[in-house]
């Protein structure tokens, strides 16, 4: 993505080891070379402060749209290694939402049969949209506005489905690749979480 117009895509990586382990430089040398990754040093024993080194990692590298990943409570003395990745991405919508359309909606977080309110997004427009009745699910593509990027949702049917959905992610990504690749665009109404 780094060619494509009107699109921001920021990909982070770093571990952060305990302050008493040894890293072998060619060891750190190949996790800059081909993962662009950083090794840090990290007192574990002082969790407050080693939760704040995260934290402030990840919102530098999320342009301050992540800022809590962990807590301090977390981490304890015998925390060796956390491993950090950070993806920001940043685009318009071909379809723009009308903000005035976002809403609390019910969410089910978790599986939780139990709803949370979450604001979300409403939009009724023409979109590649299929439903897959072999893994319980349905997909939608959401284009970004250079037509070159776009969002693909895989939704379960049932609240406590997504687990089956990542257990065969590969398999459902396919299916929902191949499928949307061969349909057209139909009216649907989408509703997403903001």
């Amino acid at each position: 993505l780094q060619n494509v117009s009107n699109v921001t895509l920021k990909l982070a990586n770093k571990l952060f080891i305990g302050k008493n382990f040894l890293i072998k430089p060619q060891y750190k040398q190949d996790l800059q070379t081909y993962y662009r990754s950083d090794i840090q040093p990290v007192d574990f024993s002082q969790k407050a402060q080693a939760a704040d080194t995260i934290n402030t990692w990840c919102q530098e590298k999320t342009n301050n749209r992540i800022n809590n990943i962990i807590q301090a409570g977390d981490l304890d003395p015998s925390t060796a290694l956390i491993l950090a990745n950070a993806v920001y991405f940043k685009g318009n919508w071909a379809h723009k939402f009308d903000p005035i359309n976002t809403v609390d909606r019910p969410f089910h977080k978790n599986a939780n049969p139990e709803p949370s309110p979450v604001p979300t997004m409403y939009r009724k427009g023409n979109y590649k949209y299929v439903e897959l009745p072999k893994h319980e699910a349905k997909c939608i593509e959401l284009p970004y506005a250079n037509k070159e990027v776009s969002m693909v949702i895989i939704l379960p049917d049932k609240i406590d489905g997504l687990s089956a959905i990542i257990n065969n992610l590969e398999t459902v990504s396919a299916e929902c690749s191949t499928r949307l690749a061969q349909t057209y665009e139909r009216e649907v109404r989408v509703f997403l979480p903001k």
